[in-house]
């Protein structure tokens, strides 16, 4: 009895697919896994040959075993999060990122707290699974009755397994999948790795000779300033989902109100991007090069680019634009994340800001906003291209700051020491309750630009407003759809209606069939609707 006992833990080990959005029927873990079928079938085996395992084998076997749940979980996080499997060569490099999300967003006692939590399990959970190998292995070498439990209990599944359905990933009839697919799928990605990279560097190239041969003079903007703001997790999950949408429909209609009380026309649609969830970088990088970047591997391919690639800012650079770049929540030097063309770039350490953080935010947008008006907006003496990535919207928008109406307040952000921010018991363990503080955060962006675009309305300029990603999936109700909202404003109509054509419709709320093209499409169109003929 205390031979299956363990043979189902290990099972159980082995199998459990947590999290998971198909977690399976019934205990389906405690079928016979496929890797420890093979590893009691070669105790026995050599039990029976009278063939003495080491006691460091057990050590070995339960180090595997520990790293094939870490690897397991993994993959349900990101399954669950960003709709793709874990790859361990992309997504190894970001875990230096994954620290500084958790050290920025959880309060440090808790944090030490929880690491410390874990090194314990970890190495609870190896000693109590050494010691379940080791008694397999003993008792498989000394007793013919376990040895004969392991054959008859593989031989029923085999006979049985015509009759069981097969779930994909998760067993194949009445034995657990193994891991070893999904480790081979590792690997070869790995080895094809240089492969992929030519692809891409072919794709950037191809792209690179389309634009070359594109019109891309801007005439027809007449040396208006544009005005990008992409706002952090802005998903099409708050108009796909009723209960979202209730939340920001009428904040979408203030908006939409403000716009028309200063003269100002809207038209908006949805984009698919690239990445889902998280990896802002690979939006904005097909944003800028109309091209789609979809993970780790195919951006440093754009980076490394020789010539540079052109980019949306290298052409408005050329255009006789004043390039600005905003990005508040890069905190050190990133020359390896660079997809250029702006003539000046403001990250965490240029805003000189003297205020609180906000959750993973490093400084309030509605202070991002001000700070590049006043450097930049209200002295420029040429038209200025300005982009920013605004952070407030970030997960887990526990902990959210208020809007300011007075903006002459705000100054160097000290005034934030003097504001109570909102706090949501959201946290990363309960994510998917934090649709409410989510919706919120965008309502508080939407504040935001509605009185800074409102303040330029007298100014000639584009203003885009538009999504990086979908925030996680637990939070869009598992929502495959990769879409963004994107909106256009205008005092000049004419120049709206030039992209009617291309699916987007009147007013702040997108069309509900869906994305118009991916967001690596806009950038040749941006070009082609406002540039002159050759």
């Amino acid at each position: 009895m205390l031979f299956l006992v363990v043979w189902a833990a290990l099972n159980a080990l082995a199998n459990v697919r947590f999290p998971s959005r198909d977690i399976g029927p019934g205990l389906w873990f405690l079928l016979p896994s496929v890797d420890i079928t093979v590893v009691l079938g070669i105790f026995a085996l050599l039990g029976w040959r009278g063939v003495r395992v080491p006691v460091q084998v057990g050590w070995l076997l339960a180090v595997l075993l520990i790293g094939v749940r870490i690897f397991r979980l993994s993959d349900g996080l990101i399954r669950l999060n960003y709709y793709r499997p874990v790859n361990l060569y992309l997504d190894l490099p970001l875990l230096p990122e994954l620290a500084r999300l958790l050290y920025t967003t959880v309060r440090l006692p808790r944090l030490l707290l929880g690491v410390g939590a874990v090194v314990l399990g970890l190495a609870l959970l190896l000693s109590i699974t050494t010691a379940a190998m080791t008694y397999a292995q003993r008792t498989l070498a000394s007793g013919t009755l376990p040895r004969w439990l392991v054959v008859g209990g593989v031989g029923a599944c085999l006979a049985l397994t015509p009759l069981w359905p097969s779930y994909d990933l998760l067993h194949i009839g009445l034995f657990g999948q193994s891991v070893t697919p999904l480790l081979v799928e590792q690997v070869r990605f790995a080895l094809a790795a240089s492969a992929l990279r030519q692809r891409k560097s072919a794709d950037i190239a191809s792209t690179q000779e389309r634009l070359r041969t594109t019109a891309a003079g801007l005439e027809k903007l007449q040396r208006a300033d544009v005005f990008i703001f992409f706002v952090e997790s802005y998903g099409s999950t708050v108009f796909r989902r009723p209960a979202y949408a209730a939340l920001i429909e009428p904040a979408m209609q203030q908006f939409a109100d403000e716009m028309n009380r200063h003269g100002l026309v809207t038209t908006s649609a949805m984009l698919d991007s690239p990445t889902y969830g998280g990896g802002s970088w690979l939006a904005h990088a097909t944003f800028a090069a109309g091209v789609s970047i979809k993970d780790g591997l195919e951006f440093a391919v754009l980076r490394q680019t020789d010539p540079a690639p052109h980019t949306l800012a290298s052409f408005f650079r050329d255009a006789g634009y004043r390039t600005v770049l905003a990005q508040p929540g890069t905190t050190r030097p990133w020359p390896e994340g660079e997809v250029s063309g702006f003539a000046r770039k403001y990250y965490s350490y240029d805003f000189s800001y003297q205020g609180p953080a906000f959750g993973w935010a490093t400084m309030p947008d509605q202070f991002v906003i001000d700070f590049i008006h006043r450097q930049e907006v209200a002295h420029a003496d040429r038209p200025l291209f300005v982009e920013y990535a605004l952070v407030s919207s970030h997960a887990p928008w526990s902990e959210q700051v208020p809007l300011l109406d007075e903006w002459s307040r705000i100054g160097d952000g000290s005034v934030f020491h003097t504001v109570a921010p909102t706090v949501y018991p959201i946290t990363w363990q309960n994510l998917e309750e934090g649709g409410p503080a989510y919706v919120a955060s965008l309502i508080y962006d939407l504040a935001v630009l509605k009185q800074y675009i409102g303040r330029l309305a007298d100014r000639r300029a584009l203003f885009v407003v538009l999504g990086d990603h979908q925030p996680p999936g637990n939070v869009t109700d598992n929502d495959p759809s990769p879409a963004v909202p994107i909106h256009l404003i205008s005092r000049d109509q004419s120049l709206i209606d030039r992209f009617a054509v291309e699916g987007y419709v009147a007013g702040m709320n997108p069309p509900p069939t869906g994305a118009v093209a991916g967001m690596d499409t806009f950038l040749a169109s941006f070009l082609g609707r406002l540039s002159a003929d050759p």
